[in-house]
């Protein structure tokens, strides 16, 4: 804009200089003083015309500047609508992992009145909510009530005994149901909960607790049988 405005000076000054020439071609009578006026007139317009092809270029470049400012402006506005929507989509994600996680259950309905299970209350790993994926019904219902474990449990057995139990638990599910590698709670942090009616077991974190439900969120309940312990 300072360029601009120099360049307006100079076309008033031009402009100026124009009409003291054609003052003095008005009084002028010698032919040599005339020619002199014409030639400071055709380098004054030779000046005009620098002078507005200046200006256009000018406004040229201004018109660019604002163009590209236009869309400097429309990519900081995307990208920061951008970052919004990916904060947003991060926080929706986090939040329906959290429920997710939270609301993650196994659901069983015991087939006796006074059914005694196996949890981890503690954070860490899990008990039966942490088995493998592709574990069958059966072998979670034999999981959730690994007779062996209870009673030591209900017997206030030593660690030692504890851990030789859990041994015992890792072989018998290899043999029995082909299950090679099993993540779960130290068994120091596993407790017995007696249950008597339709339960679901949720975790968070490896903490796992009890809710006695009619209509589980999985919508599906395993079926424990009247012969487990």
């Amino acid at each position: 804009m300072g360029h601009e405005k120099q360049l307006e000076r100079q076309q008033d000054k031009i402009d100026r200089q124009q009409e003291k020439l054609e003052r003095k071609e008005e009084r002028c009578q010698d032919p040599r003083q005339q020619e002199r006026i014409d030639r400071q007139q055709e380098r004054l317009e030779r000046k005009e015309e620098k002078v507005q092809e200046h200006l256009q270029q000018d406004r040229h470049e201004d018109r660019k500047d604002d163009r590209r400012d236009d869309r400097v402006e429309r990519q900081r506005d995307n990208n920061d609508y951008s970052r919004i929507e990916r904060r947003e989509e991060r926080m929706q994600d986090r939040g329906e992992r959290q429920r997710d996680t939270v609301n993650s259950g196994l659901a069983f309905c015991p087939g006796r009145s006074n059914q005694k299970i196996i949890i981890s209350p503690g954070t860490g790993a899990g008990w039966v909510t942490w088995a493998p994926k592709n574990a069958t019904d059966n072998f979670l219902v034999w999981m959730l009530t690994y007779e062996p474990l209870i009673r030591a449990k209900e017997r206030r057995a030593d660690k030692d005994r504890l851990e030789e139990l859990l041994r015992d638990f890792h072989r018998d599910a290899r043999q029995k149901f082909s299950v090679e590698r099993i993540v779960c709670a130290r068994v120091n942090d596993l407790a017995v909960q007696d249950v008597t009616g339709p339960f679901e077991v949720r975790e968070r974190d490896g903490a796992e607790w009890v809710v006695d439900v009619i209509h589980p969120r999985s919508g599906r309940v395993i079926p424990m049988g009247a012969d487990v312990y």
